[in-house]
């Protein structure tokens, strides 16, 4: 085998394991994204703690944790479905491995004083977390 064998060899398959060792990271972490709540924890699973609605500066924050002992909080993703909010927690234990921290505070912007009800949401199900009259509204 001659030297530029070598090195063309060397130029193609290092970038490609490069590019191959991202992927495995990178795509589980924040892939998920794509598909909406279809990846998103089962909320059966998760514990809701505390809720802070803010009108005032346009954003709502949700605090919880899981039941679930093996695996880490990656991320959320929320939709606004007229007046209800929709919000999906992704854990995942693959990438997860360097922070098993099961917590979550999620911060969402918002833009409308007109949310009724929030909802927890994965691909098994839903669980209502607040509804408009509850103790967390900011209007009462």
């Amino acid at each position: 085998m001659n030297q530029f064998n070598v090195k063309k060899i060397f130029f193609i398959i290092i970038p490609m394991l490069l590019f191959a060792s991202m992927a495995v990271y990178v795509a589980p972490r924040y892939g998920w994204r794509l598909f909406g709540f279809k990846y998103c924890e089962d909320p059966s699973t998760l514990i809701f703690e505390q809720l802070a609605i803010d009108y005032n500066n346009g954003f709502i924050e949700i605090i919880g944790n899981t039941t679930i002992s093996f695996t880490a909080y990656v991320g959320s993703t929320h939709k606004l479905s007229g007046t209800t909010l929709y919000v999906g927690m992704k854990y995942n234990s693959l990438t997860g491995f360097s922070n098993r921290n099961g917590r979550f505070e999620v911060h969402i912007p918002i833009e409308t004083e007109r949310i009724e009800k929030i909802i927890l949401k994965g691909k098994q199900g839903e669980k209502i977390i607040w509804e408009k009259g509850e103790p967390q509204d900011p209007q009462e």
